[in-house]
C-alpha cells in the first residue's frame, strides 16, 4: 500500500527536508540496540548512556553527520585470547 504524503500539497513547497526527517525517525524508531539512556541532565544537557559490551572508549568514534548522532565501534586486537561461553 502506498504511502500518503500531506508534503504533496502545493501548500507545503520547500518543506521536503522535514519529511526526509520525519522519515528517518518513523524508520529508526523500532531500533533499541544497543540498550540506551537518556537524561536530562540541566536546561542545555543531556547525557546519552550506552550498554556496549566489550568495547573500550577508545575502541568507540562519536561524530554527527547530518544532524544525527553516529557511534561507531571497531574493537581492537586483545593481547590475549578469549573464548566465550555464551
Amino acid at each position: 500500500m502506498p504511502r500518503l504524503s500531506l508534503f504533496n500539497s502545493p501548500f507545503m513547497l520547500g518543506f521536503d527536508g522535514l519529511e526526509r526527517l520525519m522519515d528517518g525517525v518513523v524508520k529508526n524508531a523500532g531500533d533499541s540496540f544497543p540498550p540506551y539512556d537518556i537524561e536530562h541532565r540541566g536546561e542545555h544537557k543531556i547525557r546519552i548512556t550506552l550498554a556496549l559490551a566489550g568495547f573500550s572508549i577508545d575502541d568507540l568514534t562519536v561524530t554527527i553527520e547530518q544532524s544525527q548522532l553516529i557511534i561507531r565501534g571497531q574493537q581492537g586486537e586483545n593481547e590475549k585470547s578469549s573464548t566465550y561461553l555464551h
